[in-house]
């Protein structure tokens, strides 16, 4: 999209076909002939957090969660308050956030409970536009960057609402773009929640690992070698014996099966035709955050892509060192709990 290579009418890239496009000096840029540039407060629902008292915020849960400048990025809830307020400051789901204060972070909220604080402000997609919340975070985005850049002389950054009626974004003539981006923020979301689901679930289970409740075998394939290992449990199984833990039952019992690791070919050869991203113990945090961007690219045998290839809810646990390694008093793994498509 941001290339403008969309199909056109003959299922052909647009601009790289010759399509027409036409200069606009809101952005410095060219677009595609037909479109339109907008103000934000023109195709979207814009609404600044509400001004809550902070002698009113409580840890303990309320009918009011707050979502603080703090909470954006983790999609969390760090305090409740005890006050009321208007329910145009509740957050829905596939609500754009933007912080206004130091780091101004972005990201789509994920449920339909919490409620705005001051000091952030809230975009959402309105019927009667073309526009996506997910085109219009990339539209913004570029800008909001440039001057979270040029405050970092400065004590703290700020966006003013004089610097949000600058924003704009592109509006296209077809919803088919609202709709393609709309159907991908609806996968983002999904992914998000269960994800915060299996963070939940580890949390849980690694004190359990920790305190010796709950013990980890594996086998070392090669032990002149750090080994990454693969389990694949059914996670509700796993979730539900870890709450009911009343003998020291040994997780290798539960397992469904047991992977161990493949790294393939740099180069695709007869015996390895199957092109596949590999995960290192190096990306096991990165994909968690969704970026798979320095993930290698390996071949493997047709067998080992029958046998190796991750599923939706698979649990990831990196062994680092030749035999078990204990440090201050802790098993030294790391263990990720992840949505893998």
């Amino acid at each position: 999209f941001v290339q403008f290579d969309f199909p056109n009418e003959e299922g052909k890239p647009y601009k790289s076909s010759g399509g027409k496009m036409v200069w606009k000096e809101k952005l410095k840029r060219e677009i595609p002939a037909g479109w339109n540039v907008k103000s934000i407060f023109n195709e979207l629902s814009v609404q600044y957090g509400y001004p809550f008292a902070t002698d009113q915020f409580t840890e303990e849960q309320t009918n009011v969660p707050v979502v603080r400048i703090r909470d954006i990025l983790d999609n969390s809830i760090s305090a409740y308050s005890h006050e009321g307020t208007d329910d145009k400051y509740r957050l829905n789901e596939g609500d754009l956030l933007v912080g206004m204060d130091g780091n101004f972070h972005m990201n789509y909220w994920i449920d339909n409970t919490a409620y705005l604080n001051q000091r952030s402000v809230r975009l959402r997609a309105t019927e009667r536009s073309t526009v996506s919340v997910v085109q219009a975070r990339y539209d913004i985005a570029p800008y909001i960057k440039a001057k979270e850049l040029r405050a970092k002389g400065s004590t703290v950054g700020h966006l003013s609402d004089k610097d949000l009626k600058e924003l704009y974004v592109i509006v296209g003539t077809s919803n088919k773009l609202r709709e393609a981006f709309d159907s991908l923020l609806n996968r983002i979301i999904a992914n998000r929640k269960e994800n915060l689901l299996l963070i939940k679930q580890r949390d849980e289970l690694l004190p359990l690992l920790m305190n010796g409740q709950v013990s980890v075998n594996y086998h070392l394939a090669n032990k002149n070698n750090v080994v990454n290992t693969l389990f694949r449990a059914k996670l509700l199984t796993l979730y539900k014996i870890g709450l009911n833990m009343s003998e020291n039952l040994k997780l290798w019992d539960i397992i469904d099966s047991f992977i161990s690791g493949d790294w393939g070919n740099e180069e695709e050869r007869p015996e390895a035709p199957c092109c596949v991203s590999c995960i290192r113990g190096a990306d096991i945090v990165p994909i968690c955050n969704s970026d798979f961007e320095n993930i290698p690219i390996r071949y493997i045998s047709n067998r080992s892509f029958t046998t190796h290839c991750l599923q939706e809810g698979d649990i990831i646990l990196k062994v680092n060192g030749k035999k078990p390694t204990f440090l201050n008093g802790g098993i030294k793994l790391k263990i990720k709990l992840i949505k893998i498509n």
